[in-house]
Order: structure tokens, then C-alpha cells, then sequence
């Protein structure tokens, strides 16, 4: 007895039930390239870390780091060590998610 193939219904379902809801499936997406975003962003923000200070009134400057330039220096590396974390655990999420997709095509 000749085995069928699923339909592509079917094999959809089965999607779903490993993935979830297209929504859900959109939004990691969405996520890992904001977070590519924000991390390019915060790579470029300390490339150009003395412009960046420059560019900062006296007043901010005092303010937010009391006048340490090392400070600031040291809060755009955090950003971007932050950024670099959250990118790498939506990548891990995705990778997950495509690994199961996979095992549930067979």
C-alpha cells in the first residue's frame, strides 16, 4: 500500500504547531533586525566615540557623566556589548525555530 505524501495543508499545519502563529514568526524577525539595527548603531556610535563627546553639550556632558569622557566611553561599549547579547539570543530563538521547522518537514 503506497504510503501519501501530506497535502500542503496538512503540512502546514504541522508548521504551525512546532512554530506558532505567523505573528509570533514576524515579530522574532522583526526583533533580530532591530537588534542587527542597534547594534550597528552602537558599533558606529563608538567608532566614533570623540565626535560623539564633542557633539554632546557641556551640560549633558556634566549631567548625565560628570564630565568623564571615559565614562561615556565606557557606557557606548556597554551598549554595544548589550546590543551584541540581545542579537544573539534572537539568532539562537531563530535558529531553534528553523531547526524545528525542519524536524517537523522531516
Amino acid at each position: 500500500m503506497p504510503t501519501r505524501r501530506p497535502t500542503a495543508r496538512a503540512a502546514e499545519q504541522d508548521d504551525e504547531a512546532v512554530l506558532g502563529d505567523e505573528e509570533e514568526l514576524a515579530d522574532l524577525d522583526q526583533q533580530y533586525v532591530k537588534a542587527l539595527d542597534d547594534y550597528g548603531d552602537a558599533r558606529a556610535a563608538l567608532k566614533s566615540k570623540e565626535q560623539g563627546w564633542s557633539g554632546l553639550s557641556a551640560s549633558t556632558q556634566q549631567e548625565q557623566f560628570g564630565g568623564d569622557k571615559e565614562r561615556y566611553f565606557r557606557m557606548l561599549a556597554d551598549e554595544v556589548a548589550r546590543a551584541k547579547d540581545v542579537m544573539n539570543e534572537l539568532d539562537k530563538a531563530r535558529r531553534a525555530r528553523d531547526r524545528a521547522l525542519a524536524e517537523a518537514r522531516g
